[in-house]
Protein backbone atom coordinates (compact mmCIF):
# COMPACT_ATOMS: atom_id res chain seq x y z
CA UNK A 1 0.00 0.00 0.00
CA UNK A 2 1.11 3.57 -0.94
CA UNK A 3 2.57 5.42 1.56
CA UNK A 4 2.93 9.70 0.98
CA UNK A 5 3.69 12.16 3.09
CA UNK A 6 0.74 15.04 3.67
CA UNK A 7 2.52 17.55 1.62
CA UNK A 8 2.66 15.25 -1.46
CA UNK A 9 -0.65 14.21 -1.38
CA UNK A 10 -1.55 17.96 -1.02
CA UNK A 11 0.85 18.73 -4.19
CA UNK A 12 -0.83 16.16 -6.10
CA UNK A 13 -4.39 16.95 -5.49
CA UNK A 14 -3.75 20.25 -6.48
CA UNK A 15 -1.68 20.09 -9.44
CA UNK A 16 -5.23 17.37 -10.55
CA UNK A 17 -7.90 20.22 -9.81
CA UNK A 18 -5.53 22.48 -11.57
CA UNK A 19 -5.95 20.33 -14.96
CA UNK A 20 -9.63 20.51 -14.69
CA UNK A 21 -9.25 24.38 -15.07
CA UNK A 22 -9.03 26.06 -11.56
CA UNK A 23 -7.48 28.29 -10.43
CA UNK A 24 -3.99 27.68 -8.09
CA UNK A 25 -6.29 29.84 -5.05
CA UNK A 26 -9.57 27.57 -5.90
CA UNK A 27 -7.28 24.40 -6.59
CA UNK A 28 -5.00 24.68 -3.43
CA UNK A 29 -8.16 24.95 -1.08
CA UNK A 30 -10.24 22.15 -2.33
CA UNK A 31 -7.07 20.08 -2.44
CA UNK A 32 -6.81 21.06 1.40
CA UNK A 33 -10.54 20.29 2.24
CA UNK A 34 -10.22 16.94 0.12
CA UNK A 35 -6.59 15.57 1.80
CA UNK A 36 -8.33 16.53 4.98
CA UNK A 37 -10.97 13.86 5.24
CA UNK A 38 -7.70 11.34 4.82
CA UNK A 39 -5.57 12.73 7.52
CA UNK A 40 -8.50 12.79 9.73
CA UNK A 41 -9.07 9.43 8.93
CA UNK A 42 -12.17 9.62 6.63
CA UNK A 43 -10.27 7.53 3.64
CA UNK A 44 -13.69 6.86 2.21
CA UNK A 45 -14.31 10.89 1.15
CA UNK A 46 -10.76 11.65 0.73
CA UNK A 47 -8.41 11.57 -2.86
CA UNK A 48 -10.43 8.38 -3.70
CA UNK A 49 -13.16 10.81 -4.58
CA UNK A 50 -10.43 12.20 -7.30
CA UNK A 51 -11.43 10.15 -10.22
CA UNK A 52 -14.82 10.78 -9.82
CA UNK A 53 -14.12 14.42 -9.88
CA UNK A 54 -12.77 14.49 -13.01
CA UNK A 55 -15.53 12.25 -14.56
CA UNK A 56 -17.91 14.70 -13.54
CA UNK A 57 -15.91 17.59 -14.69
CA UNK A 58 -16.03 16.05 -18.17
CA UNK A 59 -19.43 16.15 -17.91
CA UNK A 60 -20.25 19.39 -16.34
CA UNK A 61 -21.16 18.54 -13.07
CA UNK A 62 -18.11 20.49 -12.01
CA UNK A 63 -17.57 23.82 -13.47
CA UNK A 64 -14.43 25.72 -11.46
CA UNK A 65 -14.53 29.30 -11.35
CA UNK A 66 -18.03 30.32 -10.61
CA UNK A 67 -19.45 32.58 -8.62
CA UNK A 68 -22.10 31.30 -5.60
CA UNK A 69 -25.24 33.52 -5.74
CA UNK A 70 -27.28 34.35 -2.71
CA UNK A 71 -31.05 34.08 -3.92
CA UNK A 72 -32.83 34.70 -0.78
CA UNK A 73 -31.21 36.75 2.32
CA UNK A 74 -32.45 37.89 5.63
CA UNK A 75 -30.26 38.95 8.37
CA UNK A 76 -30.32 35.41 9.59
CA UNK A 77 -30.83 33.16 6.87
CA UNK A 78 -29.51 32.66 3.16
CA UNK A 79 -30.27 30.34 0.42
CA UNK A 80 -26.96 29.54 -2.07
CA UNK A 81 -26.87 28.61 -5.70
CA UNK A 82 -23.63 27.06 -6.11
CA UNK A 83 -24.06 26.98 -10.05
CA UNK A 84 -22.50 23.58 -10.22
CA UNK A 85 -18.85 24.83 -8.84
CA UNK A 86 -16.71 22.31 -6.37
CA UNK A 87 -19.18 21.30 -3.57
CA UNK A 88 -15.89 21.64 -1.08
CA UNK A 89 -16.17 25.68 -2.09
CA UNK A 90 -19.60 26.00 -1.95
CA UNK A 91 -19.90 24.18 1.78
CA UNK A 92 -17.02 26.05 2.88
CA UNK A 93 -18.44 29.39 2.58
CA UNK A 94 -22.15 28.01 3.38
CA UNK A 95 -20.83 27.29 7.07
CA UNK A 96 -18.64 30.65 6.98
CA UNK A 97 -21.67 32.53 6.28
CA UNK A 98 -24.43 30.88 9.07
CA UNK A 99 -21.26 31.21 11.47
CA UNK A 100 -20.85 35.24 10.69
CA UNK A 101 -24.97 35.74 10.67
CA UNK A 102 -24.95 33.87 14.14
CA UNK A 103 -22.84 36.09 15.30
CA UNK A 104 -24.94 39.08 14.33
CA UNK A 105 -28.26 37.33 14.93
CA UNK A 106 -27.72 34.43 17.92
CA UNK A 107 -28.63 31.83 15.62
CA UNK A 108 -28.64 31.36 11.76
CA UNK A 109 -29.74 28.67 9.50
CA UNK A 110 -28.35 28.82 5.35
CA UNK A 111 -29.28 26.84 2.66
CA UNK A 112 -27.14 25.58 -0.55
CA UNK A 113 -27.84 23.52 -3.81
CA UNK A 114 -26.38 22.69 -7.24
CA UNK A 115 -23.01 21.35 -6.12
CA UNK A 116 -20.87 18.25 -6.79
CA UNK A 117 -19.57 16.28 -3.93
CA UNK A 118 -18.52 18.25 -0.80
CA UNK A 119 -16.58 15.84 1.45
CA UNK A 120 -16.67 14.61 4.70
CA UNK A 121 -18.95 16.97 7.01
CA UNK A 122 -16.61 17.19 9.84
CA UNK A 123 -14.61 19.58 8.51
CA UNK A 124 -16.99 22.16 8.13
CA UNK A 125 -18.92 21.51 11.25
CA UNK A 126 -15.05 22.51 13.04
CA UNK A 127 -15.62 26.11 11.56
CA UNK A 128 -18.31 26.32 14.16
CA UNK A 129 -16.77 24.56 16.94
CA UNK A 130 -13.73 26.86 16.67
CA UNK A 131 -15.88 30.48 16.75
CA UNK A 132 -17.37 29.08 19.51
CA UNK A 133 -20.42 27.81 18.46
CA UNK A 134 -22.63 24.56 17.98
CA UNK A 135 -22.55 23.52 13.88
CA UNK A 136 -25.21 21.39 12.78
CA UNK A 137 -25.32 20.39 8.94
CA UNK A 138 -27.36 18.30 6.82
CA UNK A 139 -26.76 17.29 3.35
CA UNK A 140 -28.66 15.02 0.62
CA UNK A 141 -28.20 14.29 -3.26
CA UNK A 142 -31.35 16.12 -4.70
CA UNK A 143 -32.46 12.42 -4.63
CA UNK A 144 -30.23 11.37 -7.04
CA UNK A 145 -28.43 8.64 -5.27
CA UNK A 146 -30.86 6.29 -4.41
CA UNK A 147 -29.01 3.60 -2.96
CA UNK A 148 -30.51 2.77 0.62
CA UNK A 149 -33.42 0.95 1.48
CA UNK A 150 -36.14 2.54 3.75
CA UNK A 151 -36.87 0.16 6.89
CA UNK A 152 -38.65 -2.52 5.40
CA UNK A 153 -38.23 -2.61 2.40
CA UNK A 154 -36.07 -4.14 -0.81
CA UNK A 155 -35.53 -1.53 -3.21
CA UNK A 156 -32.98 1.78 -2.73
CA UNK A 157 -36.09 5.04 -2.14
CA UNK A 158 -33.06 6.93 -0.07
CA UNK A 159 -29.69 7.91 -0.05
CA UNK A 160 -27.04 7.90 2.58
CA UNK A 161 -28.11 11.70 3.64
CA UNK A 162 -25.53 12.73 6.24
CA UNK A 163 -25.45 14.61 8.90
CA UNK A 164 -22.78 16.65 11.12
CA UNK A 165 -22.63 18.22 14.35
CA UNK A 166 -19.85 20.52 16.22
CA UNK A 167 -19.36 22.07 19.28
CA UNK A 168 -16.46 23.19 21.14
CA UNK A 169 -14.76 21.13 24.61
CA UNK A 170 -12.50 23.29 25.98
CA UNK A 171 -9.45 21.04 24.30
CA UNK A 172 -8.12 21.71 20.69
CA UNK A 173 -10.06 18.65 20.10
CA UNK A 174 -13.96 19.61 19.39
CA UNK A 175 -16.85 17.53 19.88
CA UNK A 176 -17.67 16.54 15.83
CA UNK A 177 -20.48 13.63 15.25
CA UNK A 178 -19.84 12.72 11.33
CA UNK A 179 -22.31 9.96 10.84
CA UNK A 180 -24.45 8.58 7.90
CA UNK A 181 -27.83 8.10 7.91
CA UNK A 182 -27.35 4.63 6.05
CA UNK A 183 -25.19 2.10 8.16
CA UNK A 184 -22.08 3.08 6.39
CA UNK A 185 -21.20 6.09 3.06
CA UNK A 186 -20.98 4.40 -0.06
CA UNK A 187 -17.29 5.44 -0.26
CA UNK A 188 -16.70 3.04 2.30
CA UNK A 189 -18.20 0.02 -0.17
CA UNK A 190 -16.42 1.35 -2.38
CA UNK A 191 -13.14 0.74 -0.31
CA UNK A 192 -13.72 -2.53 0.56
CA UNK A 193 -13.57 -3.00 -3.58
CA UNK A 194 -10.69 -1.52 -4.21
CA UNK A 195 -9.11 -3.51 -1.42
CA UNK A 196 -10.98 -6.60 -2.69
CA UNK A 197 -12.29 -7.25 0.70
CA UNK A 198 -15.84 -8.66 1.84
CA UNK A 199 -17.39 -6.12 3.73
CA UNK A 200 -19.09 -7.22 7.16
CA UNK A 201 -22.32 -8.49 7.39
CA UNK A 202 -25.28 -6.09 7.87
CA UNK A 203 -24.29 -3.29 5.54
CA UNK A 204 -25.76 -4.10 1.88
CA UNK A 205 -28.67 -6.61 1.16
CA UNK A 206 -29.47 -8.17 -2.40
CA UNK A 207 -32.69 -7.34 -4.66
CA UNK A 208 -34.25 -10.23 -1.99
CA UNK A 209 -33.35 -8.66 1.12
CA UNK A 210 -30.78 -11.20 1.78
CA UNK A 211 -28.09 -9.67 3.43
CA UNK A 212 -24.17 -9.83 1.35
CA UNK A 213 -20.71 -9.31 1.99
CA UNK A 214 -19.79 -9.02 -1.75
CA UNK A 215 -19.13 -4.93 -2.45
CA UNK A 216 -20.11 -6.02 -6.21
CA UNK A 217 -23.12 -6.71 -5.23
CA UNK A 218 -23.81 -3.03 -4.31
CA UNK A 219 -21.65 -1.73 -7.40
CA UNK A 220 -24.07 -4.24 -9.70
CA UNK A 221 -27.03 -2.21 -8.41
CA UNK A 222 -28.01 -5.31 -7.47
CA UNK A 223 -27.81 -4.71 -3.39
CA UNK A 224 -28.64 -1.62 -1.34
CA UNK A 225 -27.44 -0.29 1.63
CA UNK A 226 -29.31 -0.74 5.12
CA UNK A 227 -30.45 2.84 7.25
CA UNK A 228 -28.48 2.99 10.52
CA UNK A 229 -29.32 0.74 13.56
CA UNK A 230 -29.45 -2.65 12.13
CA UNK A 231 -32.85 -4.75 13.88
CA UNK A 232 -33.63 -0.74 14.67
CA UNK A 233 -33.06 0.33 10.89
CA UNK A 234 -36.48 2.48 12.07
CA UNK A 235 -33.73 5.41 13.38
CA UNK A 236 -31.78 5.42 10.53
CA UNK A 237 -34.82 5.51 8.05
CA UNK A 238 -36.41 8.65 9.97
CA UNK A 239 -33.13 10.83 9.99
CA UNK A 240 -32.77 9.54 6.23
CA UNK A 241 -35.88 11.72 5.42
CA UNK A 242 -35.89 14.20 7.66
CA UNK A 243 -32.19 15.29 6.17
CA UNK A 244 -34.22 14.75 2.54
CA UNK A 245 -36.57 17.77 4.01
CA UNK A 246 -33.99 19.97 5.48
CA UNK A 247 -31.20 19.42 2.72
CA UNK A 248 -33.78 18.71 -0.35
CA UNK A 249 -36.70 20.69 0.75
CA UNK A 250 -35.46 23.99 2.73
CA UNK A 251 -31.93 23.77 1.00
CA UNK A 252 -33.47 23.75 -2.66
CA UNK A 253 -31.67 20.43 -3.99
CA UNK A 254 -34.36 18.38 -4.09
CA UNK A 255 -35.55 14.86 -2.42
CA UNK A 256 -35.97 11.16 -3.34
CA UNK A 257 -38.61 10.49 -6.05
CA UNK A 258 -39.37 8.81 -9.10
CA UNK A 259 -38.37 9.22 -11.94
CA UNK A 260 -34.64 9.34 -10.11
CA UNK A 261 -33.59 12.76 -10.74
CA UNK A 262 -29.65 14.20 -11.22
CA UNK A 263 -27.25 14.21 -8.97
CA UNK A 264 -27.38 17.22 -7.00
CA UNK A 265 -26.33 17.61 -3.38
CA UNK A 266 -27.97 20.31 -1.00
CA UNK A 267 -26.97 21.23 2.43
CA UNK A 268 -29.06 22.48 5.29
CA UNK A 269 -27.08 24.18 8.05
CA UNK A 270 -28.24 25.41 11.65
CA UNK A 271 -25.65 27.44 13.68
CA UNK A 272 -26.12 28.45 17.16
CA UNK A 273 -24.29 31.54 19.26
CA UNK A 274 -23.41 29.66 22.76
CA UNK A 275 -22.65 33.15 23.82
CA UNK A 276 -26.29 34.21 23.50
CA UNK A 277 -27.11 31.37 26.47
CA UNK A 278 -24.46 31.34 28.30
CA UNK A 279 -20.43 32.38 28.72
CA UNK A 280 -18.58 29.76 26.03
CA UNK A 281 -15.88 29.04 28.99
CA UNK A 282 -18.80 28.05 30.74
CA UNK A 283 -20.40 25.62 28.47
CA UNK A 284 -16.81 24.27 27.46
CA UNK A 285 -16.80 23.21 30.88
CA UNK A 286 -20.04 21.51 31.40
CA UNK A 287 -19.48 19.59 27.90
CA UNK A 288 -16.07 18.68 29.33
CA UNK A 289 -17.21 16.90 32.62
CA UNK A 290 -20.35 15.18 30.80
CA UNK A 291 -17.30 14.02 28.41
CA UNK A 292 -15.21 12.88 31.77
CA UNK A 293 -18.11 11.10 32.92
CA UNK A 294 -19.46 9.20 30.42
CA UNK A 295 -15.62 8.29 29.53
CA UNK A 296 -15.12 6.89 33.22
CA UNK A 297 -18.03 4.54 32.80
CA UNK A 298 -16.86 0.88 33.30
CA UNK A 299 -15.56 -0.84 30.09
CA UNK A 300 -16.85 -3.60 27.87
CA UNK A 301 -14.82 -6.69 27.71
CA UNK A 302 -13.73 -5.67 24.56
CA UNK A 303 -13.56 -2.53 24.82
CA UNK A 304 -9.95 -0.49 25.28
CA UNK A 305 -11.38 2.96 26.20
CA UNK A 306 -14.75 5.11 25.41
CA UNK A 307 -14.36 7.56 23.04
CA UNK A 308 -16.38 11.12 22.49
CA UNK A 309 -17.40 11.98 18.70
CA UNK A 310 -14.47 13.11 17.28
CA UNK A 311 -12.19 12.15 19.75
CA UNK A 312 -10.38 9.25 17.26
CA UNK A 313 -10.55 11.36 14.41
CA UNK A 314 -8.68 14.03 16.45
CA UNK A 315 -5.64 10.95 17.01
CA UNK A 316 -5.72 9.82 13.91
CA UNK A 317 -5.07 13.33 12.60
CA UNK A 318 -2.43 14.41 14.74
CA UNK A 319 -0.08 11.00 13.73
CA UNK A 320 -1.20 11.22 9.96
CA UNK A 321 0.18 14.99 9.69
CA UNK A 322 3.89 13.66 11.18
CA UNK A 323 3.96 10.45 9.22
CA UNK A 324 2.25 10.70 6.57
CA UNK A 325 -0.97 8.56 4.77
CA UNK A 326 -1.96 5.13 2.74
CA UNK A 327 -3.78 4.96 0.01
CA UNK A 328 -4.59 2.06 -1.46
CA UNK A 329 -3.11 0.56 -3.94
CA UNK A 330 -5.89 0.35 -6.88
CA UNK A 331 -6.74 4.32 -6.31
CA UNK A 332 -3.31 4.96 -6.08
CA UNK A 333 -2.98 3.28 -9.61
CA UNK A 334 -5.72 5.50 -10.94
CA UNK A 335 -4.57 9.19 -9.83
CA UNK A 336 -0.94 7.48 -11.43
CA UNK A 337 -2.71 6.92 -14.33
CA UNK A 338 -4.96 10.28 -14.48
CA UNK A 339 -1.77 12.26 -13.92
CA UNK A 340 0.55 10.97 -16.56
CA UNK A 341 -2.43 11.73 -18.94
CA UNK A 342 -2.00 15.21 -18.06
CA UNK A 343 1.74 15.55 -17.33
CA UNK A 344 1.64 15.89 -14.18
CA UNK A 345 4.45 14.93 -12.00
CA UNK A 346 3.60 11.61 -9.94
CA UNK A 347 5.32 11.32 -5.96
CA UNK A 348 6.65 8.05 -5.79
CA UNK A 349 5.10 7.07 -2.70
CA UNK A 350 6.38 4.64 -0.40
Amino acid sequence: MPHLRVEELLQLSQSLLSSLGASDVEAAFVARLLVDANVSGHDSHGVVQLPGYVQAHAEQLIVPGVHFTRERETPATALLNGHWGFGHRLAHEAMALAVEKATRCGVSAVGAYHCYHVGHLGVYARLAAEAGMVGIMTVNDGGGGQRVVPHGGLAGRLSTNPLAVGLPTGTEDPFLLDISSSVVAEGQVRLKRLANEPMPFGWVVDALGRATTNPEEFFRRTGNLLPLGGEAGHKGYGLALAVDVLAGILGRAGHSRSPIPPYNNGLFIVVIDIGRFLDVAEFSVHVQRMIDYVKDCPLAPEADEILYPGERAARVRRHRLRHGVDIDSETWRHLQDIARERGIQVPDGV
